[in-house]
């Protein structure tokens, strides 16, 4: 899960993920750029790595042109007897502005929405991904 370059291969809205300022691998304070994906619309988005906990939390923040924080991601990871429960969380952390939530309304029949069907499938993805490999 902290290797965000393979984040593509599972995720239902991002295309791909790229570390920034020479970064490598996750740590507290890293930068990536994601690539992402809705139909026709195409849009970049920039994080910042919040607390990686190796096989058991990783969590972002996506952030506005000014470095101000606009979503948070958290997953988690819980060891079970043959298997591991991953979940994710989505919080919005700066609330869109009316333009904004007309769009997101009209793109995507509203954004919350959108990410918990997405998130759902991702994770069944992602499922599927982990038993094939």
């Amino acid at each position: 899960m902290t290797d965000i370059t393979q984040t593509g291969r599972w995720a239902q809205e991002c295309e791909a993920c790229h570390w920034l300022d020479g970064a490598t691998v996750a740590a507290v304070g890293t930068r990536f750029e994601g690539r992402n994906r809705f139909g026709e619309h195409t849009w970049t988005t920039v994080s910042v790595v919040d607390e990686v906990v190796p096989q058991r939390r990783f969590s972002f923040h996506t952030v506005d042109d000014s470095g101000e924080p606009i979503t948070r991601w958290r997953f988690t990871f819980g060891a079970e007897e043959d298997f591991t429960v991953v979940a994710e969380r989505f919080e919005r952390v700066s609330p869109p502005d009316s333009a904004e939530r007309s769009f997101e309304d009209g793109l995507f029949g509203g954004r919350v929405r959108h990410n918990l069907t997405n998130m759902a499938a991702s994770l069944d993805a992602l499922a599927a991904l982990v038993d094939s490999d």
